[in-house]
């Protein structure tokens, strides 16, 4: 039982450090999210598309990733606030940067 529990939580360990998002992931995320209520009704719109774009570019200077080896974060520049969690390629929005 031991070894076989053992397997298990390795195998969730080494999936969990695979699949960890990118920064870039969380910047599009947030990106995404900021932008949702002008992108409403599925309107693809070019100013929402360049938005995004900057958005993501602009993210450097905005955010700060912290890369935990098995999850991932984003807090805002120069603060302790989390912004983005991230595990197996998802990551969640917890506050919108202003």
């Amino acid at each position: 039982m031991k070894f076989q529990t053992g397997i298990i939580v390795g195998g969730l360990v080494v999936a969990l450090g695979l699949t960890n998002p990118t920064k870039e992931d969380h910047a599009r995320k947030l990106a995404a999210e900021t932008l949702a209520p002008y992108a409403e009704g599925g309107n693809d719109s070019p100013l929402v598309r360049i938005g995004t774009a900057f958005a993501e570019s602009f993210s450097d200077s905005v955010i700060d990733y912290h890369n935990y080896l098995l999850f991932s974060t984003t807090t805002r520049a120069g603060s302790d606030e989390r912004l983005t969690l991230g595990f197996f390629r998802f990551v969640h929005v917890e506050k919108q940067p202003d």
